[in-house]
């Protein structure tokens, strides 16, 4: 009895941890360890039945692109992509998910901008720890003036974004392009 008195406390002490976190950061888990689930944006989702249709038929795995020409773009989709991680993960804890940036939003993945898109870096931080990868294309890094040591560890600068695509495509994974605002 005092086992399972210890355990419910130790049990009832990370959700009250874990909540307080989250709501600190502003963050929270793709798996959502401390809630039930991930709300659905409000905004329209071009790619839910796309995804929907992978749950059912699910892929070698799944990379998401995003190529925008507004450096504050990834902060936007992040909240869509963030549901259908945890969608597709829900229904295939397994899965290999990636995600690439390709636009001007790669600058907001940079070291420099981690104050100004702390939700977001603190959201990429909790894909990282459920390995979805996060990839940066060291091309268009390039030319906003930044090289691999201008990001964090958490973000996997690759030479050129399509060919990163191609790559994984050759592997069997289904690629999403996020909508573009152009």
């Amino acid at each position: 009895m005092t086992c399972l008195l210890n355990r419910t406390k130790s049990v009832l002490l990370l959700m009250v941890f874990c909540s307080l976190f989250f709501s600190l950061t502003g963050t929270h888990s793709v798996y959502a360890k401390c809630s039930e689930s991930v709300s659905r944006p409000d905004e329209s989702m071009e790619e839910l039945e796309e995804v929907e249709w992978l749950i059912k038929h699910p892929p070698s795995g799944i990379i998401f692109t995003i190529r925008e020409y507004d450096d504050e773009a990834f902060s936007w989709v992040a909240v869509r992509l963030n549901y259908y991680i945890y969608k597709l993960r829900g229904a295939h804890p397994k899965l290999s998910i990636a995600v690439l940036a390709h636009g001007d939003e790669v600058g907001s993945l940079s070291k420099a901008s981690t104050k100004k898109y702390l939700k977001l870096h603190h959201l990429i931080q909790s894909w990282n720890k459920q390995d979805v990868i996060t990839h940066a294309c060291g091309s268009m890094a390039h030319m906003l003036g930044l090289d691999e040591s201008s990001f964090p560890g958490y973000i996997d600068v690759v030479p050129y974004g399509p060919s990163q695509v191609k790559d994984y495509v050759e592997l069997g994974y289904e690629h999403i392009e996020l909508e573009l605002t152009w």
